[in-house]
């Protein structure tokens, strides 16, 4: 099967229904694959030891129309099992003090489709202990449990079970074709396996480490975003087009506001989000049929060495520069990433205040310039940036953002 314009071959998706059970001893995880009619059984032994994680089986393939025979099997032997949740996707695992935590989507919601992929939303999480309790410190770990139960992380993460959510279009289609060229369909999650540079839009990747383990558990990962997602549709001409917004935050160098900002010695900025808008009309299903275009934009903090601590007496604090970069190594790292994953020419687009000399912006704005231009000197000129700063709040009351992405939008070109 060679899978479609829009995502890996069907059969490499992630299970889309679990049922988790525990036992005196261990928890049991079933994993439901209803498009192939088949589950599997991941086994997690309770620890004391609170840093030991083992995750047992997994791997093999059994027919769906058996699971039901099996649970009441497993009930009638060996005290029997509990049932404990019911749940469309694991977020990974988490620890705190006494052992290990699996995380549960036990509650979702559909917000859209890419193409016939549907995409929804997380509403609620749970949290499943895999470790035998300590009295001593079950305070203590209720406290942070109840930390993480109390984090609202509805609307703003973002899943499928068959679509590379995290992935542009574009990197979808190119797996695909390498995929089917190869005939190795393994998961980019699994064929991309640097940790600190790879699956930069998988904000679960970290809790998903155990599960990276081997080849045969990739049915159990399910990648997720975080940032925004909206579809629509619309119709021009008696034709019906769909049209797609997805923002994915970086997992690199994240952080809130104030806390994060410039870039770190990784050449990782804060604030890094990927936009990626999708048009195509909706006959568009498989890798022959329909027409579909993507826009990829960037936006981060600026690449440099810069930052702000905000306090309750001075909520505009001033920017301060922590560290010294003479040979803007950390500045090259990002846009050598940046040329990497996107290819030349970048279009660089300053948005900072250029002119109010009393603004905190316009030496960073300098900085940044001069950054930008020592670069180039050092490029190809087929190389180079484009840059061109944009006074946003200057010209916010103005209709100069068409002028601007226009020519932009030009330059760089689309995936069609």
């Amino acid at each position: 099967e060679m899978g479609d314009i829009f995502g890996p071959p069907s059969w490499s998706r992630p299970f889309q229904q679990y049922r988790v059970y525990k036992k005196r001893q261990s928890v049991l995880v079933f994993g439901i694959d209803n498009e192939c009619g088949e589950y599997s059984l991941l086994q997690i032994p309770k620890k004391e030891d609170p840093e030991q994680l083992d995750l047992l089986g997994g791997e093999d393939r059994h027919p769906l129309d058996e699971l039901e025979d099996y649970i009441r099997e497993l009930k009638a032997k060996d005290g029997g099992l509990e049932a404990v949740a019911t749940a469309c996707g694991i977020v990974g695992f988490i620890s705190f003090l006494q052992g290990y935590y699996l995380i549960l989507i036990t509650k979702h919601k559909k917000v859209g489709k890419i193409g016939h992929h549907h995409i929804f939303s997380i509403e609620a999480t749970t949290l499943v202990p895999l470790f035998v309790e300590n009295p001593k410190l079950s305070r203590d770990e209720t406290k942070f449990r109840d930390q993480v139960n109390s984090m609202n992380l509805s609307k703003v993460f973002y899943f499928s079970h068959t679509y590379e959510l995290s992935r542009t279009a574009q990197q979808n289609l190119a797996d695909l074709v390498q995929a089917t060229n190869t005939q190795d369909f393994r998961r980019p999650l699994l064929l991309e396996s640097d940790p600190n540079k790879h699956h930069r839009f998988v904000w679960n990747h970290y809790h998903m480490r155990p599960l990276l383990r081997k080849e045969g558990w990739h049915h159990w990962c399910l990648c997720i975003i975080h940032g925004f997602f909206a579809y629509t549709q619309c119709s021009s001409e008696r034709r019906t087009f769909e049209v797609v917004l997805i923002a994915r935050r970086s997992r690199f160098y994240a952080g809130t506001r104030y806390r994060k900002r410039g870039l770190n010695s990784d050449g990782h900025v804060a604030n890094d989000v990927e936009t990626e808008q999708l048009l195509y009309d909706d006959s568009t299903r498989t890798l022959g049929q329909g027409h579909m275009t993507s826009f990829v934009q960037v936006r981060g903090s600026v690449p440099l060495f810069w930052s702000q601590e905000a306090t309750a007496i001075n909520p505009k604090p001033p920017i301060v520069y922590p560290r010294c970069d003479p040979t803007l190594s950390a500045t090259r790292r990002h846009f050598s990433d940046l040329m990497e994953r996107y290819g030349a020419e970048l279009v660089v687009i300053n948005l900072m205040k250029a002119r109010n000399s009393e603004s905190k912006e316009v030496p960073l704005s300098k900085q940044f310039a001069s950054a930008i231009e020592r670069l180039n000197r050092e490029l190809p000129r087929e190389l180079r940036f484009c840059y061109r700063p944009f006074d946003m709040k200057n010209h916010a009351t103005h209709n100069v953002f068409a002028r601007l992405a226009e020519p932009a939008v030009a330059q760089v070109g689309f995936f069609h």
